[in-house]
């Protein structure tokens, strides 16, 4: 299965004005998708957003939602 990069921009202001815990974890182009204007413009809108290092060397991709 394929990853989707419309799909985790959707997901992100969802989750976050749900206020629930998530990680969205992924590898490949993923990391190249442009998804800082959108995590920029949901941490000043009280959302908390944060990259983090994966431990697992096939997930290149990781953003904590807390």
């Amino acid at each position: 299965a394929g990853e989707s990069g419309s799909t985790l921009r959707f997901l992100l202001p969802i989750v976050v004005a749900l206020g629930v815990k998530a990680e969205f974890t992924g590898k490949g182009k993923l990391l190249d998708r442009p998804n800082d204007a959108l995590i920029k413009t949901l941490n000043s809108n009280g959302g908390k957003i944060e990259k983090v290092d994966s431990e697992k060397e096939e997930q290149k991709f990781k953003l904590r939602v807390s």
